[in-house]
């Protein structure tokens, strides 16, 4: 006997389970009873026919859209019939407007099945400047030393010191921070005296570009600070570890630089000190805990190899001054100061081979030789 359709009114072909022509479903799927025009139920065993009858109604397709900094999503569901149309529309807005991507189609359709599960459509529109730029800052981050790391290694002022404590307090310079945060994790890592009286002034010197005010004690990283941290951390920027006082006259530089000869004895050069961290943190001991350990006396020569051979090896800072050793020896309160400090390097450098100058920046640097010589006589006790 021949059937129809019960969906579209379509002559069936003898015995089919589907319509050839709309493919919904004609016998139920769990005794083989001819199914019933809009009925509930199958008449042969009962089970549910609801699902089978409204497939065609409900929403099998879905778009997502995503975007962002900061995000921002959008999902559409929608039929079969409609699906087509609305693909299409998506196709053609990523033809005129090339600065748009669209990404893959995904229908996964289940076979000989009269209802189609979910057909998914992922659609994701990201604009190609957003998806760089959020490329780019992984990438940024990703290559960011621990702050631990970056205090062993980096030279420069205090006022870029002060900016790098802001970069780290403020998560990479992703979210705002507070004056009162920064002053403390400065001043837990580099608090000495001179440093927290001058912090106010090196501070409020950073906002020409470098820091921006959100609101009230609340502030934030410029572009142009976060990319000059970058550049520290990163050794594409160079900064002094002090500012250079400005060149005199000619006649008050060579009064200044003149050796005077007072009493028989001549005067040393005066040499600006630099300072570098020689107090005790976690990873450390104090410069001078360090030299007591290690038994260093009050010869000059063995001080000057001592205060070297701390600043190389255990502040892991790849040369030294004689701007440092001076800044040690007033810290410190060292007695018997040389007078002529490059004069005592060089003679070292000569004789016992345990300096090496770097012409270019004229800093020193501890040779293989003085390391040796100093770990052999002076153990740790």
């Amino acid at each position: 006997m021949k059937a129809n359709c019960i969906s579209c009114n379509e002559q069936l072909i003898p015995n089919s389970k589907f319509c050839h022509s709309c493919g919904s479903q004609q016998k139920c799927k769990s005794c083989d009873t001819p199914i019933v025009k809009n009925a509930k139920h199958c008449i042969g065993c009962g089970i549910s026919l609801v699902k089978a009858n409204d497939a065609s109604e409900k929403a099998l397709n879905t778009i997502k859209f995503n975007q962002t900094l900061d995000s921002r999503s959008y999902e559409v569901a929608f039929t079969d019939n409609v699906g087509a149309g609305v693909v299409e529309v998506i196709r053609n807005m990523s033809d005129n407007q090339p600065q748009l991507k669209l990404y893959g189609l995904k229908n996964n359709v289940p076979e000989n099945d009269s209802v189609t599960d979910v057909h998914q459509i992922e659609e994701t529109v990201i604009s190609d400047s957003i998806k760089e730029k959020e490329e780019n800052k992984v990438d940024n981050n990703s290559e960011i030393p621990h702050l631990t790391d970056v205090e062993n290694t980096l030279e420069c002022s205090e006022q870029h010191w002060i900016l790098v404590y802001a970069f780290y307090v403020s998560s990479f310079g992703k979210i705002t921070f507070s004056k009162d945060i920064l002053l403390k994790a400065y001043k837990d890592k580099r608090g000495t005296a001179s440093r927290i009286a001058n912090f106010s002034n090196k501070w409020k010197s950073l906002f020409k570009g470098f820091v921006k005010t959100v609101r009230t004690d609340e502030f934030k990283l410029t572009d142009t600070g976060i990319e000059t941290v970058l550049g520290l951390i990163h050794g594409k920027i160079t900064s002094a570890a002090s500012k250079t006082l400005p060149r005199k006259k000619n006649q008050d530089r060579k009064k200044e630089t003149s050796t005077k000869k007072k009493g028989g004895k001549t005067l040393a050069k005066s040499v600006q000190t630099e300072e570098f961290d020689l107090y005790k943190n976690t990873k450390k001991p104090s410069l001078s805990d360090f030299m007591k350990e290690r038994g260093i006396d009050d010869n000059t020569a063995n001080r000057i190899l001592a205060i070297a051979y701390y600043i190389i090896n255990i502040c892991k800072l790849s040369s030294f001054s004689e701007g440092n050793i001076e800044y040690a020896y007033k810290v410190l309160s060292l007695n018997k100061r040389p007078l002529h400090l490059h004069q005592t390097i060089l003679n070292a450098k000569i004789r016992n081979l345990w300096f090496d100058q770097d012409e270019s920046s004229g800093k020193w640097k501890l040779t293989r030789a003085g390391e040796v010589h100093f770990d052999e006589n002076f153990s740790k006790k």
